[in-house]
């Protein structure tokens, strides 16, 4: 499957490059007792390169495009902005040549930073506002110190990565609790047929899974499962309703395998099962 998406994107993009990561040539992500501990920090630029990570990394990433513009899944972050990829989160983006791109990369880990980037409200896998001159001036500093390797030089850059991301929470609207919590009902609406993962939606918001079905519960007044659930047993009353598919075919299309499990599923959610659900709408 990436193979395909590999050639989809050399051919959408123009014939450009295509560069796979495994991560096997990554820098190795240590324990640390830091709340942040920085991996690697460069710059890149001005040149043709998509970049394809179906793992992600061990640690998070931040690019801070400087000038031109980069494209991150498919959205476009222009100078001045930053992309964040918390780990294992798969990785997708492209630079082109013409654009004359210049970007900055910090890779960083940490035993607090899921927690520290969650209480300052700091979303990922969007553009974020960044304020130009301070922030480059930090990223400056955090380079300088990463170079040395004694107590006082992790410290200082420990201090300058949690000052960036301090700077980003500034910069960064506050998204409700309401309005993240619609952004996972809408996933589950396009990806119900795939296996649930809630690690996929902890990670959306940079949270714990047992935080995120918390919040979920909170704001929606069920568990995530149950409304994963319920939207596939919507869908599969439409497909009952509307098409000839036969009861298997239709647990297929909702994702399940065995159409007996299904059977249960369904008469668990909407009080009888699928066969008398369609003698009821087909008269």
């Amino acid at each position: 499957m990436f193979a395909k998406q590999k050639e989809a994107y050399y051919n959408e993009c123009g014939g450009i490059a295509v560069i796979v990561y495994d991560g096997s040539n990554d820098k190795k992500v240590s324990s640390t007792k830091h709340t942040v501990m920085v991996i690697s920090v460069g710059e890149c630029g001005n040149l043709d390169m998509i970049t394809l990570r179906k793992n992600g990394r061990k640690d998070w990433s931040l690019f801070y495009c400087e000038q031109g513009t980069m494209t991150f899944e498919k959205t476009t972050v222009y100078p001045g902005q930053v992309w964040i990829y918390p780990p294992d989160v798969p990785q997708t983006y492209l630079l082109r040549q013409s654009d004359n791109t210049t970007y900055h990369y910090l890779h960083f880990t940490g035993n607090a930073v899921h927690e520290v980037i969650d209480s300052l409200g700091i979303p990922t896998l969007t553009p974020l506002k960044a304020p130009k001159d301070a922030f480059f001036e930090i990223f400056k500093k955090i380079k300088k110190s990463s170079v040395g390797d004694d107590g006082l030089s992790r410290v200082r850059t420990e201090y300058y990565t949690l000052r960036l991301l301090s700077l980003l929470s500034e910069e960064s609207p506050r998204i409700s609790k309401k309005n993240m919590m619609l952004r996972v009902t809408e996933d589950m609406s396009h990806t119900y047929p795939v296996p649930y993962d809630a690690s996929k939606y902890a990670k959306m918001f940079s949270v714990s899974v047992g935080r995120f079905n918390h919040l979920f519960k909170e704001i929606m007044g069920t568990s995530p499962l149950n409304h994963y659930i319920k939207t596939r047993m919507e869908n599969a009353c439409l497909l009952i309703e509307c098409t000839e598919l036969t009861i298997a075919e239709i647990a297929q299309r909702v994702g399940y395998e065995n159409p007996v499990y299904f059977s249960q599923a369904f008469k668990r959610q909407i009080g009888i099962s699928p066969s008398v659900y369609r003698r009821i709408h087909h008269k």
